[in-house]
Formats: C-alpha cells, sequence, structure tokens
C-alpha cells in the first residue's frame, strides 16, 4: 500500500490519477484544489482511501473540470470550506465540485460534517453518475446539487441505488432551485428524503419530470411548488408513479399544519398528468401565484391546486 501526506493545502493545474492501494492523507484542517481533472480509480478488493491523518478532520477536495471517483473511501471532511488558489468554496463538502461529468460508483463517505457531494454550478446540468454509493454519519445532505441534475445523478434502477445512513432531519439529497426539475427521481430508501430548499417551479420546457415509488419531497416553510407549462406540448408530462405500498409523499420541511403553500399543477391543454398514490401534507398555509398566462390559486387548497389541464389522477 502506498501512502501520501499533504501537509498543507494544496492546488495542481491538470490531472490527477490515483491508484488502488493507495491512501492519501490530509493534514488537520487542509484541502485540495484540483483545477483540472480528479480520479481516484480503486479495486473492489483493493480501493483507494483519502483520510486526513491519525483521524484528523481535514476540509475536502475541489474538482474543477471532471470527477471520478470508484472503489474508494472518503473519511473526516468538512471542517471548512476549500479556500486555496483563488478558490472559496460556498460550502463545505468531501467533494466540492463544478464539473459537469463524471462518476462516483461504490464509494464510501464516512464521518464526512460537511456535505458529501456538493455541485455548485447552477447554470448547467450536473452528468456525474452516483451509484451503489454509502454515506454514512453525515452532518450534511449527502448531496447538494440543483433540480435539473437530480435525475441526470441518480439511477432509478434498484441495482444502481445508493444507501444513504442520515441523521433525524438531515435531507439525503439537498435541491438548490435555479433551474427547473426533469427526468426522474427514484425512491431514496427508507425514510430519507429530498428538501427543496426554496420556491420551485416549472414553468418552461422540460423533459418532463417523474417521481418514483416512495420519493419523498419536503419544502422549505412557507415556499410551495407547482408544475406551471405555458406551452402547449404533449411531451410536457408530469407523471407520479407511487403505489399503495409506497405512495410519494409532499410535505413541509417542519411537517407542520399549514407549514407551506402546497403543489400547483396548471398547465395547458395539451400536457397531461399522471398522479398514482400521491399524499400532500401540511400545505395549504396561502395562496399560490400562478404565472403571466395561468391563474393564480383561488383558493388556499389543502393540499393540491389544479388550473387549465387534463389529469389523469388514481388514488
Amino acid at each position: 500500500m502506498t501512502k501520501y501526506l499533504f501537509d498543507d493545502n494544496l492546488r495542481v493545474e491538470g490531472r490527477i490519477d490515483v491508484g488502488g492501494g493507495v491512501t492519501l492523507y490530509f493534514q488537520t484542517d487542509c484541502g485540495m484544489y484540483c483545477e483540472g481533472s480528479f480520479s481516484s480509480n480503486g479495486f473492489s478488493d483493493n480501493g483507494t482511501v483519502i483520510k486526513g491523518v491519525n483521524g484528523t478532520s481535514w476540509r475536502g477536495m475541489a474538482i474543477s473540470e471532471r470527477a471520478s471517483f470508484r472503489n474508494s473511501t472518503i473519511e473526516g471532511s468538512g471542517s471548512g470550506v476549500v479556500e486555496v488558489g483563488g478558490l472559496t468554496a460556498e460550502a463545505p463538502a468531501a467533494i466540492y465540485t463544478t464539473a459537469q461529468r463524471g462518476a462516483i460508483s461504490n464509494v464510501t463517505f464516512s464521518s464526512n460534517t460537511g456535505y458529501g457531494v456538493y455541485y455548485a454550478d447552477s447554470t448547467a446540468a450536473c452528468d456525474i453518475d452516483v451509484d451503489n454509493t454509502v454515506f454514512l454519519d453525515q452532518s450534511l445532505a449527502a448531496i447538494r446539487t440543483t433540480p435539473q441534475s437530480v435525475g441526470e445523478m441518480l439511477s432509478d434502477r434498484e441495482d444502481r441505488a445508493n444507501e444513504y445512513n442520515m441523521p433525524d432531519g438531515i435531507p439525503a439529497i439537498l435541491v438548490q432551485t435555479v433551474g427547473f426539475p426533469t427526468r426522474t427521481w427514484p425512491d431514496l430508501g427508507d425514510d430519507n428524503f429530498y428538501l427543496i430548499d426554496a420556491q420551485m417551479i416549472t414553468n418552461r420546457y422540460v423533459l418532463g419530470w417523474r417521481l418514483m415509488a416512495g420519493a419523498h419531497i419536503k419544502f422549505k416553510d412557507g415556499t410551495y411548488g407547482g408544475y406551471q407549462i405555458d406551452l402547449n406540448n404533449a411531451a410536457l408530462s408530469f407523471r407520479v408513479n407511487g403505489t399503495a405500498d409506497k405512495p410519494v409523499i409532499f410535505d413541509s420541511e417542519s411537517g407542520t399544519p399549514g407549514s407551506w403553500g402546497g403543489f400547483y399543477l396548471g398547465t395547458k391543454s395539451n400536457v397531461w398528468w399522471e398522479i398514482e398514490h400521491l399524499i400532500v401534507r401540511n400545505g395549504g398555509g396561502f395562496l399560490i401565484p400562478g404565472t403571466s398566462t395561468l391563474p393564480d390559486a383561488t383558493e388556499k387548497a389543502n393540499n393540491l391546486s389544479f388550473a387549465h389541464a387534463s389529469p389523469r389522477v388514481e388514488s
């Protein structure tokens, strides 16, 4: 086994490749900024390890271009934001990245006091596939990303599902609402949930939005959600595919009555909804505004508001 110790903050330009059997140690409160691509390619029987020296807390890694981690373990990061080489990260994270491509597969995140993976570019979707990965003892969300990136980063295949062992009240996925939800959002398992951090309204062309059975979506108190499409396009479907055993759930973060506005469904006639086994809780705290071509809600519906559409609804 090969071991490397970084005893200060480090900025690297270009590409870093770390192979199986390698351990990277970071001195207390230090981190790395890779202004390029970082690849950690361990093997199932000979992985790579990235951690603080002697079990101490370190800051984490920031990666600008491509982030690839396979058969790796990342432990004990999050003592502070990565601040090196002209970069000051927005938040502490084991992997802080603006990279739009890469892969995180068969990785274990353990005892990180920041985020596990933090995607920091709100201008484009992230296509870093995260699969067969375990998040243990996270103090903050396992993944922080944008609405248009969730379906790109997470697979809806059970054989590629991640494992989230989150403390009570901590979301597995924190969704920063710059952008529009699209593609498929899978069930996160157990009591794990997505947390939407502000209003999330889909009101322009997207590739459809589908929520799989068991998906649990929470909205920040005082906010609301909606699928308000102003275009006549049958491809812009909104599908909630819950089951009797595993319904899809919408709720507020606090779970108290009237703590959020609820969910507004307002679309043109060629846009359809398919809603099967959806539970919406604790909404109706205020009227939800419409768009330039769709009306405001007229009632504080607990918990769904409808306008101008052709729903297919199954209880």
